[in-house]
């Protein structure tokens, strides 16, 4: 498994605040895979943005390597991020956790890049690319696996959000 065997770290999972859903066309959860983002870590147990600024204000972060900066938290609450001295985000859009970013990395938005997600019913749907990444975007995922491969020693000491 990448994020256990080649990273090393313990898993959080940030993500946009739930919203007011319907019975008909809107989920209460405006976040369409986070039953994929679980399911790819087959099993291993997944913080929430609390239990990461818990774990950084107890000194147990040295750095993030995140995948986005969207957060159910904001202003104030995400202060802590502050305190960590690496924080390396995959970003193709803006978000809360971009003000906390010492690096950003380019990532191909989800319209720029084929893939899949899991719906909140675990039906998965694939799609393709409907548009080319700009400038140097490639997928999140290629950019993990380049940065996994080079079993950095301090990558080895992340935590991933």
């Amino acid at each position: 498994m990448l994020f256990r065997s080649a990273l090393g770290a313990p898993l959080f999972l940030t993500a946009k605040a739930a919203w007011r859903g319907d019975k008909i066309l809107r989920h209460s959860d405006q976040n369409p895979n986070r039953a994929g983002a679980l399911a790819v870590t087959e099993g291993q147990r997944v913080g929430t943005v609390q239990e990461l600024l818990q774990a950084i204000a107890a000194g147990q972060v040295q750095a993030i390597l995140g995948l986005g900066a969207d957060a159910d938290v904001e202003g104030a609450a995400l202060a802590p991020v502050s305190r960590v001295g690496d924080v390396v985000l995959l970003l193709s859009h803006d978000g809360p956790l971009a003000r906390f970013a010492t690096v950003t990395l380019p990532a191909a938005a989800w319209v720029e890049a084929p893939g899949s997600f899991v719906n909140a019913k675990g039906v998965a749907q694939g799609f393709l690319r409907a548009l080319p990444p700009k400038g140097d975007a490639k997928p999140a995922w290629e950019t993990v696996v380049a940065l996994a491969d080079r079993k950095s020693t301090r990558l080895n000491s992340s935590h991933l959000v």
